[in-house]
C-alpha cells in the first residue's frame, strides 16, 4: 500500500494537515470571537502592566511592623542570591582543585578562603545549605568531609 504513494502526494498530505492544524490554533487562540468584548483595564491593572508605582488606598495605613517585614524579606532573598553565588564559588574551586589534583587540605584552605568573604550565611538556613553543598562536591570529587569537618571550614 505505501508503495503506491509518491514522495510528492505525501509531502502535499503533510502540507496540507500542517496547514488546517496551523489555522485551527490560529482560529482558536488568537482571533477572539465577536460575541466578546474587548477587556477593559482599571487604572490599577494599567499600572501593574505597565510598571507604575501602585498607591495605597487613603484608608490604609502602614505600621513599622510592616516595614519590618519587607526589610526582612527583602534581605532575606539578597541572602539568597549570595548564597547561590557562593556555591558557584565554592563548586568552580573544588572542581579546579580536583582538576590539579591537591591535597586534602589545600582543598580545605581554598573553600575557607570562598566562605571567609561571606560569614554572614554561617548561622542561617543558607548557611546549611552551603555546607549540604561541600559535602556533595566533595564527595563527588573523592573528599569524605562530614558535618562536623565542613562546619569547621568556617573558622
Amino acid at each position: 500500500m505505501l508503495k503506491v504513494i509518491s514522495w510528492n502526494q505525501y509531502f502535499l498530505f503533510a502540507g496540507v494537515a500542517a496547514a488546517a492544524w496551523y489555522a485551527y490554533v490560529f482560529l482558536r487562540y488568537a482571533v477572539k470571537p465577536a460575541r466578546e468584548k474587548a477587556s477593559s483595564f482599571t487604572t490599577k491593572d494599567r499600572s501593574a502592566l505597565f510598571g507604575a508605582p501602585i498607591e495605597a488606598p487613603a484608608n490604609e495605613s502602614h505600621s513599622d511592623q510592616d516595614l519590618e517585614i519587607s526589610d526582612k524579606q527583602a534581605a532575606s532573598q539578597d541572602l539568597g542570591l549570595v548564597t547561590q553565588t557562593v556555591i558557584q564559588e565554592i563548586k568552580s574551586a573544588i572542581a579546579e582543585g580536583a582538576d590539579e589534583g591537591v591535597s586534602d587540605d589545600e582543598l580545605v584552605a581554598r573553600v575557607r578562603v570562598v566562605l571567609s568573604n561571606y560569614p554572614e550565611l554561617r548561622s542561617t538556613a543558607y548557611g546549611s545549605m552551603v555546607k549540604e553543598c561541600i559535602i556533595r562536591e566533595g564527595q563527588a570529587v573523592g573528599f569524605d568531609w562530614t558535618a562536623d569537618e565542613v562546619e569547621d571550614f568556617w573558622n
